[in-house]
């Protein structure tokens, strides 16, 4: 039995999308290998995720405001702007995931 349920389901809920991303991507491109099958399924998976952190749990965490003021927000244009910040929030986001799992 899981001491931690919920990180459980969730871990298991995140391995199912990548396999189901992964299957798509073989039955769109059947030449692909398998390297690059998961590659591109872990891009995808990995701006999904973003998508998460950046649009849902940031704001909840720190409140819109400080998202702005931090531009935090994700680009519509698909680029990574990297700076200080993020690279911190990264690290925070790890930490409190550790912490609340222990």
């Amino acid at each position: 039995m899981s001491e931690q349920p919920g990180l459980t389901a969730l871990h298991t809920i995140f391995m199912r999308e990548h396999n189901r991303i992964a299957e798509v991507l073989h039955r769109l491109n059947p030449h692909w290998n398998d390297e690059k099958i998961y590659q591109n399924t872990r891009k995808i998976f990995i701006a999904t995720y973003q998508q998460i952190v950046y649009n849902e749990f940031l704001p909840r965490i720190l409140g819109w405001d400080a998202v702005d003021k931090y531009d935090l927000r994700l680009s519509s244009a698909g680029y990574y702007k990297s700076n200080f910040f993020i690279i911190f929030i990264n690290i925070l986001i790890q930490s409190c995931n550790i912490f609340i799992n222990l």
